[in-house]
């Protein structure tokens, strides 16, 4: 439905966006996920025609919008300040778009009731927005977005002002009802899981470039490069050298490993590369491959598993589990070599 072709824009006089394509599937939600300052924002005003791009073209259906005025384009924007009118009551404001486009009272009245009881907040059309919790604003600026049937809805860090109890809620029903209207859907966060719990796909983006985009399960599982592996939060990374291939043998300063996976384009014997271990392949051991000695550095209280800091020599790596660890004790772990992932030697 939508496709963004090569967009870039400068912002005083340093390149934000650089050249940023992809596409934006019937009854999809994208998730574009990276560090704040990393132009997500700025991309999102521009598909909704509110800022201008230097170059590249925005295509609904096919067709360039790039002249299109903001009004005609039929997109939906949600900020993560609601930017709901204080002097006006919730129907009012859900109404504004509706009595825009000049749509007679009766019928927004009817569609106003017909998204107030999407968001579940039927009963509360008379009510002051002042009057009304965090949690409240958000679904009456979510049915203001989705009042005038919009083709796209694009949402800038919707949840951040909302405490976790209450952003968990909101976006669990923000997922159901994306996927019952089938309205396809932009969102931009920097929080991992808030992108893999409603993305069907995530989109990472750095300094103004698309790093990797996927499935949230394969973008987690097998990502492209260091850095996104450190932003997703997978931090135990080592630096290594091919022994042999055939099984791929990995020289660290946690031993010789054996890795079963690899994203680099060419593994030899001699090339340089960086180790990711994910938590998931780390179990304790006494015998067997990939076993190394350490000791428990750390063991962090986490409700129905402890977080354990485990460091051998110069390196920590750090893996859940529900046995009990005693900070200070020497213990050995094994790596399970299919988990093992090669990445490109990380530049520092």
């Amino acid at each position: 439905m939508l496709e963004v072709k090569n967009i870039t824009k400068s912002y005083e006089g340093k390149p934000l966006l650089k050249g940023l394509s992809f596409t934006v599937e019937k009854g999809q939600t994208v998730c574009l996920l990276g560090a704040s300052g990393s132009g997500k924002s700025t991309l999102l005003r521009i598909i909704a025609g509110i800022e201008t791009q230097e170059s590249g073209s925005v295509l609904w259906d096919g067709r360039d919008i790039s002249q299109v005025p903001v009004h005609e384009r039929r997109f939906g924007l949600m900020f993560q300040d609601y930017a709901l009118f204080p002097h006006r009551n919730v129907f009012d404001n859900v109404a504004f778009g509706l009595k825009m486009k000049g749509i007679s009272h009766e019928d927004a009245r009817r569609r106003v009731n017909e998204v107030l009881e999407m968001v579940s907040m039927t009963g509360f059309s008379r009510r002051k927005v002042t009057d009304l919790s965090g949690g409240e604003q958000q679904r009456v600026a979510l049915a203001r977005a989705l009042a005038p049937n919009p083709k796209l809805l694009m949402f800038d860090e919707p949840l951040g002002a909302l405490d976790r109890t209450l952003r968990e809620q909101v976006l669990h029903d923000l997922r159901d009802l994306l996927h019952a209207t089938r309205i396809p859907a932009i969102y931009v966060t920097h929080d991992q899981e808030e992108a893999f719990s409603i993305g069907h796909k995530v989109i990472l983006t750095n300094e103004g470039v698309i790093v990797q985009q996927g499935k949230p399960e394969e973008v987690y599982k097998q990502p492209a490069t260091a850095w996104v592996a450190r932003f997703l939060g997978q931090d135990n990374l080592v630096p290594g050298m091919v022994k042999v291939l055939n099984p791929v043998i990995v020289s660290t300063p946690l031993g010789d490993l054996q890795v079963g996976r690899s994203c680099c384009d060419e593994l030899h014997p001699g090339c340089e590369v960086t180790l990711l271990i994910p938590p998931s392949s780390i179990q304790p051991a006494v015998e067997g491959i990939n076993v190394v000695p350490g000791r428990v550095e750390d063991v962090i209280f986490k409700g129905q598993v402890n977080q354990v800091v485990f460091r051998s020599g110069d390196f920590s790596l750090q893996f859940a589990s529900t046995s009990a660890f005693t900070e200070g004790e020497t213990i050995q772990i094994s790596l399970d070599p299919r988990e093992l992932l090669c990445l490109e030697k990380e530049s520092m």
